[in-house]
């Protein structure tokens, strides 16, 4: 079993299984010091119907820090070690109270066999929502046209058929369909008129089915299934210091902070280490930078698949 640091107590995780459609669910597991977080993953799976819980993992979040736990640790401990290692933090002032609010999160991490359609209720409890952020942020580059499709998909994701929305050509509705560095192109009225054109051609199609469109429009990209980290660095003369690095099942690609075009791929078969801070390549390149949460997990605010941790605890 192994040893366990913290005392023996048990609690239950809600989880809210769809933050993004109408048809609001939730499913309650009891979990206690000796649940191990790989045997949670795999419960979730379970319970949501998913073909496989393979390549997903729990994330933490707690304060600017964002981790994915080890499969093989026990869930409060790992939780315990990260509270302790923020509490640690130099940025404390002696005496503050060291009381945190976290937040676990379900998430694809590895996207090795993922392929779109192959587990449709995966792709819309978490795939799309995973991927949407990314594209609404504006880390992910397509042309105006692919763009007018894009935010077609999102929409009727969204709103199935209520067409009527979309005559709001307002730059509150425009921002959450068309990523910023398009919105400066043309006018809302414009983006409206485009995005309206493609969505009469899709007549028909329910909002499941454009969430797994929208995944097979995207998943040619070479960044789909990414992770972004805006970055300064400090050593490669050739790169801008501000970039943004995208890791996925390709390697680590190094993009333009400003134009988002791809300056370099370094293949894993290149990289001798990895951590928050930095990058090393063979060629005995460093690429320094400073850690920051990947802001392609969030949209308006919300992460994916909280798990709540509630008050129901016993000894």
């Amino acid at each position: 079993m192994g040893d366990l640091p913290i005392p023996a107590w048990k609690t239950d995780i809600d989880i809210n299984r769809d933050q993004y459609s109408k048809d609001l669910m939730e499913h309650r597991f009891e979990v206690n010091s000796t649940t191990r977080i790989g045997d949670l993953v795999q419960h979730i799976g379970d319970r949501l119907n998913f073909q496989s819980a393979e390549g997903f993992c729990l994330v933490v979040s707690i304060r600017d820090k964002t981790v994915a736990l080890a499969n093989e640790e026990f869930l409060f401990d790992s939780i315990q070690e990260i509270c302790s290692w923020v509490a640690s933090d130099s940025s404390f002032k002696k005496g503050q109270s060291q009381r945190f609010l976290y937040e676990l999160m379900y998430m694809r991490k590895v996207w090795l066999t993922m392929v779109p359609g192959k587990d449709r209720i995966a792709d819309v409890v978490c795939h799309y929502p995973q991927e949407v952020p990314k594209y609404i942020l504006g880390y992910q580059k397509c042309s105006k046209s692919d763009a007018a499709v894009l935010g077609a998909l999102i929409f009727r994701a969204d709103n199935g058929d209520r067409k009527l929305d979309l005559l709001d050509d307002s730059k509150k509705l425009m921002a959450k369909l068309v990523p910023p560095y398009h919105l400066k192109l043309q006018s809302n009225k414009e983006w409206k008129k485009a995005i309206s054109e493609v969505y009469k051609k899709q007549m028909g199609m329910t909002s499941e089915d454009a969430k797994i469109n929208y995944l097979r429009f995207v998943f040619p990209w070479s960044t789909f299934g990414s992770s972004f980290f805006d970055v300064k660095q400090t050593t490669e003369k050739r790169f801008p210091e501000n970039i943004t690095i995208a890791i996925n099942k390709n390697g680590i690609f190094i993009l333009d902070r400003q134009t988002r075009e791809p300056l370099t791929l370094y293949p894993f078969t290149e990289v001798t280490s990895l951590d928050h801070y930095k990058v090393n390549v063979l060629t005995g390149r460093k690429l320094c930078a400073a850690r920051m949460r990947d802001p392609s997990r969030l949209q308006d605010g919300r992460p994916h698949h909280v798990l709540h941790i509630t008050s129901r605890a016993s000894q």
